[in-house]
């Protein structure tokens, strides 16, 4: 006389066999992953468009930068740690060599800074430069991925620039 368990244990093993087998795909069949970057920002979270370029961050022995250029190259706007005295300078490119106060705005924070132009041994005639506090919120901002930076002044073109990570080594630098 045959068990009647036998069969049913028979049946049960064949079907666990055959679900296992249907849950393991061949090596080749699956996707290799693709990384992907996002697509730099164009405009700010109001739809206000950006200014066009991007950002370099640089580490070396003396301090750490965060220029903000163009597509050619051109700088518009660094940050620049000076570690020998702790010194964050913001510079602004392309503008006239004058003194002037800048508006600068970044994550709902602003700050009025006399900017003077450049010193010598710098990029040259075209800039103006503020030492700021690596301290100040502001500067903190700058590194908020949903913030951008806006640097203004009464008949100089505005630079609307996005925020990036990046600045903040600029500040660990000085810390």
């Amino acid at each position: 006389m045959i068990d009647p368990l036998r069969p049913a244990a028979i049946t049960l093993l064949g079907a666990a066999a055959l679900l296992a087998g249907c849950n393991q795909a061949p090596d080749d069949a699956a996707p290799a992953p693709v990384l992907t970057s996002s697509a730099p920002r164009t405009a700010d979270a109001a739809g206000e468009a950006l200014t066009a370029g991007s950002w370099r961050i640089e580490e070396t022995a003396n301090g750490a930068s965060a220029a903000f250029g163009t597509e050619a190259g051109e700088a518009l706007f660094r940050m620049v740690c000076r570690r020998d005295d702790r010194a964050v300078i913001l510079t602004r490119s392309g503008v006239p060599s004058a003194p002037a106060t800048y508006r600068v705005e970044a994550g709902g924070l602003a700050a009025d800074l006399a900017m003077v132009p450049a010193a010598a041994g710098t990029e040259g005639a075209g800039e103006v430069e503020a030492v700021v506090d690596p301290t100040q919120p502001i500067i903190a901002a700058f590194a908020d991925p949903a913030a951008t930076i806006r640097v203004t002044a009464p008949g100089v073109p505005a630079l609307h620039l996005p925020s990036h990570t990046g600045t903040s080594r600029v500040v660990q630098a000085c810390s």
